[in-house]
């Protein structure tokens, strides 16, 4: 059985349930199409950019990961073949942390415009993300980001900040797979008929993964954008692309 939405992240994000007094729940983000536009909302919560009302043109031109141009896999006369659009991106992540817990992003290219993204969620024993890692989250499949083509665009990094920049057009996919938690804190519950992980941080807080085996999406449409040692996830808004996500290059 396979899924797919024409807005998602690229980035497969973990469903986490937040204990009742946070009234907090993030739901599992479609994990086609931003490497990193959503069914839902991320695991740290989403970076979402602002209206498209803010002024363009004002910010310098900024670069992306790639040359331009839609000329994957052909090879140029005297045997030379493109460069690889997507090797800016090659690297590991982190988003910022979110009270006990920080998501992780390792991105390998393992042939020229495709991308090979691995997601990891650690908890913490405190929050802030400090003190030892008690568990950590795994969704057991990649997600492989495939490249389209590099458009000229307005990008908005955060609230009302346009940036003229060239950002990387991808489709995603993620096969069928199946949710871990593993750790020194983690307990297995059910609760009203749905198996969880349950991680325990002490003092009564507690945060919870829903398990099960999930169907592979496949033809989600997303793009990236590199600003230094910034990755940005985004999704199109009209006729400019908002950030959904950003990540630290570690």
């Amino acid at each position: 059985m396979q899924s797919s939405c024409s807005s998602a992240s690229v980035l497969a994000h973990i469903d986490v349930i937040y204990p009742i007094e946070k009234m907090k729940k993030l739901i599992f983000i479609c994990a086609t199409a931003t490497m990193i536009s959503a069914c839902g909302g991320g695991g740290g919560g989403g970076d979402s950019g602002g209206g498209a009302g803010a002024g363009a043109g004002t910010v310098p031109v900024a670069g992306s990961g790639s040359t331009g141009g839609s000329d994957a896999g052909v090879v140029a006369p005297g045997g030379t073949a493109p460069a690889n659009k997507l090797a800016a991106y090659v690297g590991t992540y982190a988003a910022a942390c979110n009270d006990h817990e920080k998501y992780n992003v390792s991105i390998t290219s393992p042939s020229n415009n495709t991308l090979t993204i691995a997601t990891r969620t650690d908890f913490y024993a405190g929050t802030n993300c400090t003190g030892a890692i008690i568990a950590t989250a795994n969704d057991g499949a990649d997600v492989t980001a495939s490249y389209v083509e590099t458009v000229d665009t307005i990008v908005f990094t955060s609230t009302d900040t346009p940036v003229p920049a060239k950002v990387d057009k991808v489709t995603s996919s993620i096969p069928v797979h199946t949710r871990s938690v593993t750790g020194t804190a983690v307990t297995r519950l059910t609760t009203d008929g749905q198996p969880q992980w349950c991680i325990d941080f002490g003092a009564g807080a507690k945060t919870c993964i829903l398990e099960g085996t999930f169907p592979a999406q496949t033809g989600a449409a997303g793009a990236l954008f590199m600003q230094g040692s910034t990755l940005y996830e985004l999704s199109l808004k009209g006729t400019v692309y908002v950030a959904n996500k950003r990540y630290t290059k570690t």
